[in-house]
């Protein structure tokens, strides 16, 4: 049998230095995450160290596991690996990668998807990879690690149910 495999790839130029944009990326506090799996309040946590969790908690207490860490470079490179909210038989691996040219960083995201994603799925993945990378620019550049107001996002973006 064969497993159907598929890559998205995206990037985008951050007016600031790998260190800071690293600081907001693999800090604890995820709030630049733009999007949800639960309505309502929630957090967004990754946990920056090998094995660690990328997940959501709601304020009533469900949770919702997107990943966990399985390379950690500071400042070069952090690579997760999970469901990141797909459902069914679908596996991924997704990678961001950080180059700096001159004053800036170019943050590179791999995506590596296998499994039987729906095609809504997939068109959705790759649209949502450059709202996550614009949100990331802009907690980089506004000098912020969390959201306007907190972690607590007022237009969370839900996750789609595909």
């Amino acid at each position: 049998m064969k497993i159907k495999t598929t890559v998205i790839e995206s990037s985008i130029r951050i007016k600031a230095p790998a260190p800071a944009v690293w600081q907001v990326l693999a800090g604890e506090d995820a709030g630049w995450w733009p999007h949800r799996m639960f309505d309502g309040e929630s957090f967004v946590r990754l946990e920056p160290v090998a094995g660690g969790r990328f997940y959501e908690v709601s304020v009533a207490g469900a949770e919702a596991w997107f990943g966990q860490v399985v390379l950690l470079e500071p400042h070069e490179r952090l690579r997760l690996s999970g469901p990141l909210g797909m459902r069914g038989p679908v596996h991924a691996i997704y990678e961001y990668t950080l180059e700096t040219r001159g004053s800036s960083t170019v943050v590179a995201l791999k995506h590596e998807l296998f499994g039987a994603a729906a095609k809504s799925t997939l068109k959705m993945y790759q649209t949502g990879w450059d709202d996550v990378l614009a949100s990331l620019r802009a907690a980089v550049e506004a000098g912020r690690e969390k959201a306007p107001g907190g972690q607590k996002k007022k237009t969370p973006r839900k996750m789609s149910e595909a």
